[in-house]
Parts: structure tokens; sequence; C-alpha cells
């Protein structure tokens, strides 16, 4: 927890805005706000409809490295398996990597952030946490999706690391949610919102996809994900961020402080 305490603090001492932006406009939870949700989720449900040429060639490029991984898979498995006996290593990732593909982590650096921008008055941040809130939510509902459908094994000792087993959406629930990595869907979702908003910090956005990264690697690393899982959740939540950073965000750029 402290080294969690200490990476939230130097994070957001990081975030300094100017008073331009503080000024102008006002930041809060309000209808417009919620009511986000539901055009976003709408607005994702029809994401094909709002592809760039860009986002076209972003998805064929995953595809293909994804294709490629696919056949290593079995064999990167078995080289973590044959290197995780450090105790170090994985207490790091258990405490201090990992949440942050999950939902407490984030959710106190959100809470946190907001606090801070709320008491030094700063509108900015304070946006970025709602942002980021919203995108937590949104993601871990949409990043269960393909699980779902797919219904992939996790990769398993027992049976030699076998990467082809997979059930398809047509035998119930099998509890077999391995593809894509849900941690690194939501750790680069969480990402590319925070760096695009915050684009000018050059260190703070290495600092966050980093973390996205390490998050990605610590699920294969330990046997949770394959690497197909994690390249996959990773392009998914990245691209899954940036699609929320493009939309109107409830309008707030338009509601200017009276």
């Amino acid at each position: 927890m402290k080294n969690f305490l200490l990476l939230f603090f130097l994070v957001f001492s990081t975030l300094n805005v100017s008073s331009q932006y503080q000024d102008s406009i006002l930041c809060k939870p309000d209808k417009y706000y919620w009511k986000s949700y539901l055009t976003d989720t709408r607005d994702l449900i029809l994401f094909p409809k709002h592809l760039t040429k860009k986002d076209w060639y972003f998805i064929g490029g995953t595809l293909v490295a994804a294709t490629a991984l696919y056949t290593q898979d079995s064999e990167i498995q078995k080289f973590y398996d044959r290197n995780n006996y450090n105790e170090t290593v994985n207490n790091i990732i258990d405490y201090v990597v990992e949440p942050w593909g999950g939902a407490l982590y984030p959710s106190i650096a959100i809470v946190g952030a907001y606090g801070i921008g709320s008491c030094i008055k700063d509108e900015r941040l304070k946006r970025v946490a709602l942002l980021d809130l919203k995108t937590l939510v949104l993601a871990s509902g949409f990043s269960r999706v393909p699980k779902y459908i797919f219904q992939r094994h996790r990769p398993d000792p027992t049976n030699g690391f076998d990467h082809t087993q997979w059930e398809g959406p047509f035998h119930g629930l099998t509890g077999n949610y391995s593809f894509p990595s849900g941690h690194a869907f939501i750790a680069f979702s969480l990402a590319a919102v925070t760096a695009t908003e915050y684009k000018e910090k050059r260190g703070l956005v290495i600092a966050l996809y980093t973390l996205a990264a390490l998050t990605s690697l610590g699920r294969t690393f330990q046997n949770e994900h394959w690497s197909t899982d994690a390249l996959v959740g990773a392009s998914m939540g990245y691209a899954f961020g940036r699609f929320i950073s493009r939309q109107k965000n409830w309008t707030l750029v338009n509601r200017i402080q009276p």
C-alpha cells in the first residue's frame, strides 16, 4: 500500500494546469455527465459507424500481430512458468502492478483526484477524474463481452500449456474467460484517456503506458493469460480509451462558469 500511495501522489503532483482552463470550465457529475454514460454506450455499440481510416489500420495491425503471436503462445507461457520463482517479483505484480487493471486502485485514484481537484479548484483534474470513472465503469462491462463470446481456456501447465482450447459462444457459461485480458483492457483504456487529456505531459504519458504494459505483462507472467490475450486486451483498451476521449463528454466545453 505504501508503494501505491507513493505512485498516486507522484502522478498527481505532476498535473499542473493553466488558470485559463480552471477559470472557464465547470466540471461536476450532473445530469449531463450521467446521460453521457448512455450516449457513449450507444455509440460504442455502433462503433463501426464511427471508425476512421486510421482506426481500420490499427485494427488490421493488431490482427496481424496477434496472429503471429498466437503461434508462440505456448512457448512464451512455458518460458514464464520456468522463470516464475522470484517471490519479490510476484509480490510487486500482486500488490503494485496488477491491481491497476482492476477496480480498487483506479477507484481510489479517481476519488482522490476528484477530491484534490475540488480542494485546489482544479477543474481539469476533476474533469479527468470523471472521465476516468466513466471509462472504468464502461470498460469493466464491455471487456466482458468478448470473454463470453470466445471463452478461451486460461494457461494450464497440467495440459502442457495447450493454447488452442476455445469453447466459443455455444457451450453456455463455461468459466473460461481468458480472451482478452480484462486487466489489460481496463489499464490501457484508463491510460489512453488520461494520456490524451494530459498529452503535453510527456513524462506522465510514458509513466501511464508503462504501468499499463506492466499490468498486462504481469497477467501473462503469472499464468493468468496468454500473450495474445494481453496484446488484444491492451489494443482494445487503448482503442476504447481513445474512443471515449473523442466523445463530446457531456458538453463540458460548452458550459462556462457564470
